[in-house]
């Protein structure tokens, strides 16, 4: 299995300025991949503000907000005009996401890969910005005010990125009190309260679509809640791996007891006793499978895989389509992982899958983290969602220095 390599922290962007290029040449780099969406954005200064807005969110500011971001790196502290063009301008949106789509799918040989599935929450001290309230944050389950944003990405062994993403709006904000909220913040008036399991379904036919990032896996996270029994009806041949709880109990395959039985599928035998992921993790009988280390921080160094059938499912739909359980260690950390691929796929390919899913966990983690994902403090919709979108083309920009700095030619992209 190929070695997964991307990684992006900002302290490196000080690196490349020191040992490998200097100051002005990484600036030149940025004027170069920005004057890529020259096309989609023809107004000279909706140009600059895009310029000054991403290389706010590429520097170590603090909080990466339109006022540190205008006072940093603007000619006149342009705070208002910059909150604007958040908010108001006439850009064409899609125009531009076409263009960092082509831009990100122009970086590597993307076929085989994962569409994952990811809620990201951003916790609020107030109640007006757009989709704000109490509800599900982090992979614990605990309740907070915060806005909760579903984002799709792609990642293989050649890199990753955020495809899209859409605001979630709990139901509450569509409810009569709301409207003048709704008003305030933009929100479209057409648009309608969708859970967060079909804002996901949504982004992934988007994705699939497209065509750009052909994939074998769909990835489906934490916080989008358990996954659905029904989902591979959604994905046709391809295979879901979805994060699971180890507290979630599952019943175990009963191996066959002589070859002339049915093969393992519909109305194989399942144990009667239900057990957890985590109790299988400490069940000596089941062994650990090692992998070579590859030198990189989240890489299992022990997996097991487990034929089992998860409770909720089985009361729901009986016996059948047994799924596999993937068990990882992680730095000491009890990583769990579902999937529906085939009773013949080899522990090495789920191997695989489960460092892709990883790898998009990552993702969102460098955006958050580094990038300001969640800084943006306006209550605007539109605003919002502007915000990510500059957040994907700074990540993308980060990314594509950290793959490969002498091969970089965004001029040839």
């Amino acid at each position: 299995m190929e070695n997964f390599s991307t990684a992006y922290h900002y302290s490196l962007m000080e690196k490349w300025k020191n040992e490998v290029l200097s100051q002005r040449q990484i600036h030149d780099l940025l004027d170069r991949y920005l004057h890529l969406y020259d096309s989609a954005i023809p107004n000279k200064t909706q140009r600059r503000h895009l310029g000054s807005y991403v290389q706010g969110l590429l520097s170590d500011l603090d909080r990466k907000t339109v006022e540190a971001i205008s006072r940093a790196f603007t000619e006149k502290n342009e705070v208002r005009p910059l909150q604007q063009f958040l908010t108001r301008s006439t850009m064409d949106d899609k125009s531009v996401l076409e263009t960092y789509l082509d831009l990100l799918a122009g970086t590597g040989a993307w076929e085989g890969g994962m569409i994952c599935l990811e809620a990201g929450s951003f916790m609020k001290k107030g109640s007006h910005s757009a989709g704000v309230g109490r509800q599900p944050y982090g992979t614990d389950g605990r309740i907070e005010n915060c806005q909760t944003c579903i984002f799709s990405i792609f990642s293989s062994e050649h890199g990753y990125g955020v495809i899209n993403r859409e605001l979630f709006l709990p139901a509450h904000w569509f409810d009569e009190d709301h409207g003048k909220e709704r008003k305030k913040c933009d929100i479209p008036v057409d648009r309608i309260y969708l859970p967060r399991r079909e804002i996901s379904l949504e982004l992934f036919h988007k994705a699939v679509e497209n065509g750009r990032f052909p994939c074998k896996w769909v990835g489906w996270g934490t916080g989008l809640g358990r996954i659905p029994d029904d989902l591979s009806s959604f994905c046709g041949d391809i295979s879901y791996f979805a994060d699971f709880s180890a507290q979630e109990p599952v019943y175990r395959c009963l191996p066959p007891i002589n070859p002339s039985q049915e093969p393992e599928g519909e109305g194989s035998a399942l144990s009667s006793a239900a057990v957890s992921a985590q109790a299988l993790a400490h069940d000596d009988s089941i062994p650990w499978q090692t992998t070579p280390s590859t030198g990189e921080i989240g890489h299992p160094s022990r997996f097991k895989c487990i034929r089992c059938r998860p409770v909720y499912m089985a009361e729901s739909n009986g016996t059948a389509n047994l799924n596999w359980l993937y068990i990882a260690i992680i730095e000491k950390d009890l990583w769990v992982f579902l999937s529906n691929a085939p009773a013949d796929t080899d522990a090495s390919e789920l191997h695989r899958a489960a460092r892709l899913k990883m790898l998009s966990s990552k993702c969102l983690d460098e955006c958050s983290a580094f990038l300001g994902l969640g800084h943006y403090e306006g209550r605007s919709y539109p605003g919002f969602q502007r915000h990510l979108l500059f957040v994907l083309i700074a990540h993308l920009f980060a990314t594509s220095l950290q793959l490969d700095l002498k091969k970089v030619n965004f001029s040839a992209v």
